[in-house]
């Protein structure tokens, strides 16, 4: 299939719509993100706004004029699956299939991509998949306790960022499963570029921990890089930076900010500060 070309497939009443654009695409496609922005949060990363994500393929599920079911293609071959109709997800398999498009994974909330994998292996005895990742999305709470006044964070500068870049890889190597500490310096190296990359510093000037904003969708701020090196740990820095994190992005009028979190259970640092878990992403090559 030419990913240059638009395309309308009907299946019953449905209809599947692709586009020759990102920037068609998300005219059309943002406000059913924005239903569920949390979960959908990771579309927002291929908006075109100089983020160098591409995708290769994108299209919607139209049932009755309205939006049912969204997704794009990565350059590396991974279905992206916006919240979406289990009636949806069924056509768009079938569609992927008719046109005979190769997939290498799927990215997705875990009850997209168990219907998808259902639908998509089926007939295939040998169908084999790997979860190769795994995250919950948390959203802030809508009361916190206020800030601690003796803390401030500062913008990552090129003073700063021997520190971060070290901090980057430490957080990479921390991650479960690991993250590739050069993707992981380089999106710190992102984040600062944007003057989103923060060191969270006491009144005696000393640096004891770092995050940030990731990306921003239309009504959330993201927090990433997350890190508070071992030494300063169990002092409760963590849970301070993010309440700081918090307080500039609602100075921006973004009254909610997202995290994602590897961590489950008693071990949540998030769910500890009364972040809802709003959805289990996962990560799926097949």
């Amino acid at each position: 299939m030419n990913a240059n070309s638009k395309r309308i497939e009907r299946t019953d009443r449905m209809k599947i719509q692709s586009y020759s654009s990102d920037k068609s695409y998300f005219e059309k496609s943002e406000s059913f993100w924005l239903e569920q922005e949390e979960a959908n949060s990771l579309f927002w990363e291929f908006s075109g706004k100089k983020s160098g994500l591409k995708s290769r393929w994108r299209g919607n599920v139209f049932y009755q004029g309205s939006v049912i079911g969204s997704a794009l293609i990565t350059q590396a071959s991974h279905l992206l699956i916006a919240k979406s109709k289990p009636n949806a997800i069924q056509h768009l398999t079938r569609y992927l299939k008719l046109n005979k498009i190769v997939l290498h994974g799927i990215i997705g909330a875990k009850s997209e991509t168990e219907y998808f994998l259902n639908y998509w292996s089926s007939g295939n005895p040998n169908f084999t998949k790997e979860i190769k990742k795994s995250f919950s999305v948390f959203l802030s709470p809508r009361r916190r306790v206020k800030s601690d006044t003796s803390l401030r964070i500062v913008e990552v500068g090129e003073r700063e960022w021997p520190r971060a870049q070290l901090w980057a890889k430490a957080f990479a190597n921390e991650s479960i499963p690991r993250l590739s500490k050069n993707q992981t310096q380089l999106f710190a190296k992102h984040m600062m570029e944007k003057k989103q990359l923060f060191l969270l510093k006491n009144l005696n000037q000393e640096t004891l921990a770092m995050g940030g904003f990731g990306r921003w969708t239309p009504n959330r701020s993201i927090i990433n890089l997350v890190y508070v090196p071992p030494e300063k740990r169990n002092k409760g820095f963590a849970s301070k930076l993010i309440g700081k994190l918090i307080d500039r992005s609602e100075s921006l009028n973004c009254k909610k900010s997202v995290l994602f979190s590897d961590r489950s259970g008693d071990r949540n640092l998030y769910a500890k500060m009364g972040f809802k878990r709003k959805e289990l992403i996962q990560e799926i090559s097949f």
